[in-house]
């Protein structure tokens, strides 16, 4: 009894030592990191639209993520996906459709009857609502084509490494830009897929799911997708009932790479920093060998409180949320 009573005590200070650590190093941290709304405050009004940037400066984001991709005619637009289906229940593929033809859309009834009439928004216009201080997390669905017009876009806006971060799963993509635009940040995304499970436990794990998710606030059908699926493949079978494409639809990288690979292709491609999947098994070696090869690290995407206290405590720069408001107060920052 004796010899067990005193595990259970060791047991319960190394807990104790653990949580006291892991605290410490979060109010270390917090001041630091950047709360980066997905997609705007997307948890509330329809992703990716001006009414979901507006309610995240609202919610004191730092930062506003979006998602662009170029139309048929050449010009840039904010959408996630390829085909707008999802959120506008027409089935138009961007890439083969003008802009004005996107633009006729509504991108806001389907999240909720009082944001009808919300409109796919241009780059120029998510950039003119950019607050003093505040930045754009600007990811490109695109090939090495876009950047030009890209540039354009900036240059238009006066905006550039001030207030806007290029973000990207195309390695390609990010490296033309680099090129051409060596003042602006650039991270590299990257996702990461846990290895297979068995049956049993992918079924037990499922049904935990579940009954955890009756009890946090319900995700908008663009977030359920975005963090619970393999965006690729929801991509291409959007993708395989639509007309021919006139600009090749982006489509995601078909591997992913390991984060060795990730850091030795952000150094050579002089970027700013890796911005990765919250599925990472990262701990404290991990994080360092990112930072010592002069990388920043960014997270995406969270909505606990429990797991943004754990990341903000390994020291990332930047944490992603469809809940920019609640999580910042939950966090108390």
């Amino acid at each position: 009894m004796k010899l067990h009573s005193r595990k259970l005590h060791t047991a319960t200070a190394a807990s104790a030592t653990s949580a006291l650590i892991l605290a410490l190093a979060f109010s270390m941290n917090a001041r630091a990191v950047d709360i980066v709304a997905h997609g705007g405050a997307s948890d509330d009004a329809p992703y990716d639209t001006l009414a979901s940037e507006r309610l995240a400066w609202e919610q004191k984001a730092d930062v506003v993520a979006n998602n662009i991709r170029q139309t048929a005619d050449g010009r840039i637009i904010v959408s996630h996906d390829s085909n707008v289906k999802r959120v506008t229940g027409v089935d138009l593929v961007v890439e083969n459709t003008t802009f004005d033809e996107l633009r006729k859309l509504d991108a806001g009834a389907r999240k909720n009857p009082r944001f009808a009439g919300e409109k796919l928004p241009s780059l120029d216009e998510q950039l003119a609502l950019i607050r003093p201080g505040k930045r754009m997390f600007v990811e490109i669905k695109a090939g090495p084509d876009i950047v030009p017009e890209l540039a354009r876009c900036l240059e238009r806006n006066k905006a550039g490494g001030h207030n806007v971060t290029f973000i990207s799963f195309d390695y390609e993509t990010l490296k033309a830009v680099r090129e051409k635009m060596p003042g602006v940040p650039l991270l590299y995304i990257v996702g990461f897929k846990k290895p297979a499970e068995d049956k049993t436990a992918a079924k037990a794990k499922s049904k935990t799911a579940a009954t955890a998710k009756k009890g946090t606030s319900a995700k908008d059908e663009m977030n359920a997708n975005t963090n619970t699926k393999d965006e690729a493949a929801a991509v291409a079978a959007a993708e395989s009932t639509a007309t021919p494409a006139k600009i090749k639809p982006w489509t995601y990288p078909a591997s992913k790479p390991t984060l060795d690979e990730a850091i030795a292709r952000a150094k050579a491609a002089r970027l700013t920093g890796l911005d990765l999947q919250n599925t990472w098994p990262l701990g404290e070696a991990e994080v360092r060998k990112i930072k010592d090869a002069g990388l920043e690290l960014h997270v995406w995407t969270i909505n606990t409180p429990e797991e943004a206290r754990r990341w903000i405590a390994l020291g990332v720069a930047s944490i992603t949320t469809d809940r920019p408001g609640w999580l910042r107060a939950e966090l108390g920052l």
